[in-house]
């Protein structure tokens, strides 16, 4: 999280009364983010002091929508999904059939097509099938010339060879969003958290992570935070410490509450959990990526507007913020987790969101954790083992497995210039 000018922002858990603000161990670093590759350079310049460096709560607006409740329990496990019919024959732009509707479909299922564009024309091959088409051979290494011929066939086929047939549906979370939700300090949702972090984008991620079931089993929520932290730096592994999950694996962590999140590393993270990570922008992209199951990592700011909308307390300040967007409601409300709200996480219409996005219009810009939907499987396991080892043979393969990875691409946007600020529970 950062802090804007003299403006600083405070979050405290539910246990304590008193909250201070510092920009860090010191009091005298200022952080900017960069308008082109969204790397946060720390500056020398003076931090806040004297009474402008505390804040306190204004007491807890009125709720501007309804708190998430738990779900019921899930389902006994469904049978074993058949295989996902892919078309045989060749297709290109200006077919129409059912070959063509079934091409469509699977785009659906793999989040680069909407169910919504898909009415337009099902079973029409015009230009909106023509560039999901492009973006899927894009990701996989093919020429993207948005033709449907053998060799998409067969990526096509791989792709979908881990997808449940669920009648249009994405698979089912692995865990509920408020048993998933974590503070980036301490509180109920973060016990052993601590006094103070500017760790947004590591919860982001663990959130992300554990609602999906890419997150090792058995760790404390902090941990979880740790975790996902040294996913997001893997060339520090010589830093890592390690636990033990609940189901043997080492994992492991990287404590470093108070350093930022910039550059590559949330892209570096949901890579390192066995993922791919995705650059979007805008809405429609935002609802494909949901629509397949995918949670993102959103970046906005929160202001006034925002904090107001939270039904539980939410700190002051004008920051740039990182936080997961989970899924969507039954009801067509974002379901969005927050680590600075005190209260869980919360269903937000499209309207609501947009307060989020204001350094970009509104518009949404977000990498999401593509192939998140299809479970925990080799994506959590990739993740525990990471970092098993802090030697050099770790680093060896952390470096090998980014270079396979293609070039991240920079957040074609500007963000305001902001500084950090850290949160802190006073004695």
């Amino acid at each position: 999280m950062y802090q804007r000018g003299q403006h600083v922002m405070r979050v405290d858990g539910p246990s304590y009364s008193t909250q201070t603000i510092s920009s860090g161990n010191t009091g005298k670093t200022e952080a900017r983010e960069s308008s082109e590759s969204n790397v946060v350079r720390e500056e020398g310049a003076p931090g806040a002091q004297g009474p402008d460096s505390t804040s306190r709560f204004d007491d807890a607006p009125a709720a501007h929508r309804e708190r998430l409740l738990p779900p019921p329990p899930p389902p006994p496990p469904a049978p074993a999904p058949e295989p996902w019919p892919v078309p045989e024959k060749n297709l290109k732009r200006g077919d129409s059939g059912e070959e063509v509707k079934l091409l469509q479909d699977a785009l659906v299922e793999l989040g680069y097509l909407t169910h919504e564009q898909v009415a337009t024309g099902p079973g029409l091959f015009g230009p909106q099938t023509e560039a999901a088409l492009e973006k899927f051979q894009g990701d996989r290494g093919l020429t993207a010339h948005g033709r449907y011929e053998p060799a998409t066939r067969e990526a096509l086929s791989k792709s979908l060879a881990g997808s449940e047939r669920t009648g249009g549906k994405t698979q089912q979370p692995s865990m509920s969003a408020e048993a998933a939700f974590i503070t980036q300090f301490t509180s109920e949702y973060n016990p052993d958290g601590p006094r103070g972090s500017t760790n947004c984008g590591p919860a982001s991620l663990a959130m992300s992570l554990a609602y999906t079931g890419h997150m090792p089993p058995g760790l404390t929520k902090e941990q979880q935070v740790d975790h996902a932290r040294a996913l997001m730096s893997p060339r520090r592994a010589s830093e890592f410490t390690e636990v033990t999950a609940s189901d043997g694996t080492r994992v492991p962590l990287l404590d470093r509450d108070h350093e930022l999140t910039g550059g590559t590393m949330v892209s570096d993270g949901i890579q390192g959990a066995g993922l791919t990570s995705r650059y979007g922008q805008g809405w429609e992209s935002l609802d494909q990526q949901l629509a397949a199951g995918n949670p993102v990592i959103a970046n906005g700011a929160t202001n006034t507007d925002w904090r107001a909308q939270f039904p539980e307390r939410m700190g002051r300040g004008d920051i740039g913020h990182l936080n997961a967007i989970l899924a969507k409601t039954p009801d067509g409300k974002y379901l969005v987790a927050d680590p600075l709200h005190t209260g869980g996480p919360v269903a937000m219409t499209r309207q609501q969101l947009s307060v989020f996005f204001s350094p970009t219009g509104g518009q949404p810009s977000f990498n999401a954790l593509q192939g998140a939907s299809r479970g925990a499987g080799t994506g959590a396991t990739a993740g525990a083992s990471a970092g098993a080892s802090a030697g050099s043979t770790v680093a060896r393969l952390l470096d090998e497995a980014a270079a396979r990875v293609p070039p991240f691409k920079p957040e074609p946007f500007t963000l305001p210039a902001m500084g950090v600020g850290v949160a802190n529970v006073a004695g």
